[in-house]
């Protein structure tokens, strides 16, 4: 504060959700240092005074199946993902043969900045068929390391899922599916606020109601998405 008290600066902190403890001694400096502006990446909101949030979405994806090509050229994922194609190949063009591959590729990837520029830097090599083929099949995500418990079905009531992250921190903008297994809509959740333990794990627990279950035995299973990385889990339960 002795150092910064009379200057104007901008001060830019990445991944607070890490240094938590660094949230006071903000707080300190910026009361202290009038001219000291604070610029604060996160998964959650921290607990700033004064604090101004502003959320960042993934980058808008056009409908799939009814895009027209002009709606996918336009689109920022899709605009980023030639940008980046283009640095590693300077003869990579959109067109209409491969735009709405890209589309896909951008759809698999969530819209994800860093996982849209991870992905294109295998272009130097390959071109949007084999890239999208990879993807799908998984051998371009890192493993993400998860598990799925539970204490069995409960019949007269519900039942609570739990599933452990372990490398979350290393994570971005997390995407988490559940799958029940009895044929009811799976659950989404976005996890992109949630801190991680200071393991760097984070485990989530939502409970289910099998009341109208007729077998007696079901799969759950679970699905993690993030920028590069994707993980998969599955628990059978029985009552």
């Amino acid at each position: 504060t002795a150092a910064l008290e009379h200057k104007e600066m901008l001060l830019l902190l990445d991944n607070l959700e890490q240094p938590g403890s660094a949230v006071e001694d903000i707080n300190t400096l910026v009361s202290s240092c009038p001219g000291i502006k604070v610029l604060v990446t996160s998964r959650a909101a921290p607990a700033l005074d004064d604090v101004h949030t502003i959320r960042v979405p993934p980058l808008a994806l056009p409908d799939l199946e009814n895009a027209t090509f002009t709606a996918i050229r336009d689109a920022e994922c899709v605009q980023l993902f030639v940008d980046r194609a283009q640095t590693v190949r300077e003869d990579f063009e959109l067109s209409e043969e491969n735009a709405r591959e890209v589309l896909e590729i951008c759809h698999q990837l969530e819209g994800l900045p860093l996982a849209i520029e991870l992905a294109t830097g295998r272009m130097r090599s390959m071109n949007t068929d084999k890239l999208l083929k990879k993807i799908l099949k998984g051998a371009l995500l890192r493993a993400i390391h998860m598990a799925v418990s539970t204490s069995g079905i409960s019949p007269t009531g519900s039942t609570a899922v739990t599933v452990k992250i372990d490398d979350f921190r290393a994570l971005v903008a997390t995407c988490l599916t559940i799958d029940f297994g009895d044929g009811s809509e799976p659950l989404q959740l976005a996890l992109g606020e949630h801190t991680p333990e200071a393991d760097g794990s984070l485990t989530v627990t939502v409970d289910h109601d099998y009341s109208n279950v007729a077998t007696p035995e079901v799969t759950v299973t679970a699905e993690v998405r993030a920028a590069g990385a994707r993980g998969t889990d599955q628990k059978v339960i029985s009552a």
